[in-house]
């Protein structure tokens, strides 16, 4: 089923006083997809296509120095963590690790290198910080992420 006859029968069953939660009952998918596809919402999803082929050209992917001119781009903090994927080619920079990130999967996970920025994602200033020390963020798969805070007795 593809996504127009999919809109067509949410907004039929709609107009017929049918819940989110019973359309998606019956068309097995979730009742925020249900909310999605019918209120036409487009998530702005970050990736490849987002980013100018300028700062890409000035990426590269060793994760101690970043050639950007931290005023060339504009974004929040999902934009800043992705850059730095983009910049490690969506890899766990665990030396012994190394796992590539597949597409459809959870992202990597984006960590501070910087001890005294460790658990300070939601302070006043964090995503200026971020863009001005992108050196300081590094791409790890969420098993080497755990173990990496683990290993540090952040995690007891």
């Amino acid at each position: 089923m593809n996504t127009q006859e999919r809109l067509e029968i949410i907004n039929s069953m709609y107009l017929n006083r049918y819940t989110y939660k019973e359309i998606a009952d019956v068309l097995k998918i979730s009742r925020q997809r249900v909310h999605q596809v019918h209120t036409g919402y487009n998530s702005h999803k970050i990736g490849i296509v987002d980013v100018s082929v300028e700062l890409l050209n000035n990426l590269y992917a060793g994760y101690t120095q970043i050639a950007v001119n931290k005023d060339s781009f504009s974004g929040g903090r999902e934009r800043i963590r992705e850059i730095v994927r983009i910049r490690d080619s969506h890899t766990c920079q665990n030396k012994n690790c190394l796992k590539v990130w597949v597409n459809g999967e959870r992202r990597f996970d984006v960590h501070h290198l910087d001890e005294n920025m460790l658990g300070k994602t939601r302070i006043k200033g964090i995503i200026k910080y971020d863009k001005e020390n992108m050196d300081k963020l590094v791409t790890l798969c969420h098993k080497c992420h755990f173990m990496w805070h683990r290993d540090r007795g952040l995690f007891v």
